[in-house]
C-alpha cells in the first residue's frame, strides 16, 4: 500500500513517545515492502533549509507552527501549501495522522479534500481534543485529575468563557468528522473519547509497536535484599510526578534511605518553569547520594542504562495513555512500579509485570518502596514482551484496507 504517515515531531528532534510510535510503524511499514512516506514537524525552522526539507527518499521535515494552542490552527501558510503540494504528489492511499499540534488541527480537512480517496486515520495519543490544559485532563496548579469536559467548567479552568470552550469543540468536532478511523492505545482513551462523543464503532484499540530489536531483555532478573535500585525514565515535566518520587525517597528513614539508588534519565529539565525547577533541584540536594542525574538517553542504550535497575518508576500525575516506558519496561524484563490510574492502571498487572501505588500519593509510594527493599522475589514476575512494531503495522492494515 501506498502509505503517508504524519505526526508532529521527528525523533531525531524529538524523542516522545507519539513520535517514536509513528516512526516505528513507518519503518515497519518500509520493511514489510510498503510504498511508506513520512511528514514530521519540526518547531525550529534553523533546523531544516526553508519551509520542507527531504531528508531521506521516504522522509519530509516540514517547519510548522500551531501559534495558538487552543483552536490550533495551523500558523504557516506557506508550510500549509507545502504539505497540500506533498499530498497531491504522494498521492497516498492512507494519510495516518499521529498528531496535529505544531501543524495545524485544520490539516486533517485539508488532507480529505486535497486526497478524496484516501483513507485518514488519526491516532489519539492523549487527550487535547477533550482538555484545554494540553490534553492532560488536570487541573492548572493543583494537578487535580479531571474525568470529563464540561463547557463553563473547563473555561473557569484555563480563563476562557464556556462560549469558547464550547466553539473548540465544535471545531475539533468538525476537524475530526473528516477523520475516517481513529486509533487509541488504549482502551481508557476510547472510553474518554467516546464519553466526548465519538462513536466507538470508529475508535480501534491498538497498542504502540516498539521495535524490539533494540531492546534486549535481563535472563534472570536478580534482588539483593536489603537494597533496592530503581529508575525512572522519561520528560522532567511537573505532569510526570518526578516530585512525587523524590518526596517518597524523602519521606523513608534516615537509616532507609542508603540502601536505595535512584538513576534518573530525563530529559527536558531546563526548559520546565523555574519554581518547579527549583523545587526538583532542591529535593536532590536533599537526597544526596540517594539519587544520580543520568540526562537524556537514546532508545538504543535504553536496555544497558535500566539493565541494574531492580524497578523502574512511573509516578505520574496525570491519567497517561499507553506510556512508552511501560512498553520498554517489559522488552527488558523488568517490573515497574506506576500511579494506579489511567492508562498506567491498564498496562500494568499487579505481581505480572509491576506493582501499582495511589496516585500522587508520596507516602504510599514510600511504603511500597520500603517493602520493597527487604524482598528478593523478581523471579516471582511474569513478564510478557510487549507488542512488535510490525505486529501493530498488521493490525493497522485492517484498518487502512477498510476492513
Amino acid at each position: 500500500m501506498r502509505l503517508l504517515f504524519v505526526v508532529h515531531g521527528h525523533p531525531q528532534y524529538s524523542k516522545g513517545g507519539a513520535e517514536v510510535a509513528c516512526y516505528n510503524l513507518f519503518k515497519a511499514a518500509l520493511d514489510e515492502g510498503h510504498d511508506a512516506f513520512l511528514i514530521a514537524g519540526v518547531t525550529a525552522p534553523t533546523k531544516i533549509e526553508g519551509v520542507i526539507e527531504k531528508i531521506s527518499p521516504n522522509e519530509f521535515l516540514v517547519a510548522s507552527q500551531t501559534p495558538d494552542y487552543f483552536f490550533l490552527q495551523s500558523g504557516d501558510p506557506q508550510a500549509t501549501s507545502e504539505f497540500e503540494k506533498l499530498l497531491i504528489e504522494l498521492r497516498p492511499e492512507v494519510i495516518h495522522f499521529h498528531h496535529f499540534i505544531h501543524l495545524g488541527l485544520d490539516w486533517l480537512a485539508l488532507a480529505k479534500a486535497t486526497v478524496p480517496s484516501a483513507n485518514v486515520v488519526l491516532t489519539l495519543h492523549e487527550y487535547y481534543a477533550i482538555c484545554a490544559n494540553n490534553g492532560q485532563m488536570v487541573v492548572p496548579v493543583s494537578y487535580d485529575l479531571c474525568s470529563e469536559s464540561n463547557p463553563k467548567k473547563c473555561g473557569e479552568c484555563i480563563g476562557r468563557n464556556s462560549d469558547e470552550m464550547l466553539f473548540r469543540e465544535l471545531m475539533f468536532k468538525g476537524s475530526f468528522s473528516r477523520v475516517d478511523h481513529f486509533v487509541s492505545p488504549s482502551l481508557f482513551l476510547k472510553e474518554r473519547y467516546v464519553a466526548w462523543g465519538l462513536p466507538p464503532d470508529e475508535i480501534s484499540v491498538i497498542e504502540n509497536g516498539l521495535d524490539l530489536s533494540l531492546y534486549k531483555p535481563k535472563a534472570e532478573p536478580q534482588k539483593s535484599v536489603g537494597s533496592l535500585r530503581i529508575a525512572y525514565f522519561g520528560q522532567m515535566t511537573p505532569f510526570k510526578g518526578v516530585d512525587i518520587l523524590l518526596d517518597a525517597l524523602l519521606l523513608l528513614p534516615e537509616e532507609t534511605l542508603p540502601k536505595i539508588q535512584l538513576k534518573i534519565h530525563g530529559a527536558n529539565l531546563s526548559v520546565q518553569r523555574d519554581d518547579y525547577k527549583s523545587v526538583l533541584s532542591g529535593k536532590i540536594m536533599r537526597l544526596g547520594k540517594t539519587v544520580e542525574l543520568c540526562g537524556r538517553y537514546e532508545s538504543h542504550e535504553f536496555s544497558n542504562l535500566a539493565g541494574s535497575a531492580d524497578y523502574m518508576v512511573m509516578p505520574s500525575r496525570w491519567w497517561e495513555n499507553s506510556p512508552v516506558v511501560i512498553q520498554e519496561a517489559r522488552a527488558c524484563n523488568i517490573p515497574i512500579i506506576v500511579s494506579d490510574i489511567g492508562g498506567m492502571r491498564e498496562k500494568v498487572v499487579p505481581g505480572k509485570n509491576g506493582l501499582w501505588f495511589d496516585a500522587g500519593s508520596a507516602v504510599s509510594l514510600a511504603a511500597l518502596l520500603e517493602m520493597l527493599i527487604d524482598q528478593s522475589n523478581l523471579e516471582s514476575f511474569e513478564i510478557t514482551e510487549p507488542l512488535g512494531h510490525k505486529k501493530s503495522l498488521a493490525q493497522h492494515l485492517i484498518i487502512y484496507q477498510g476492513k
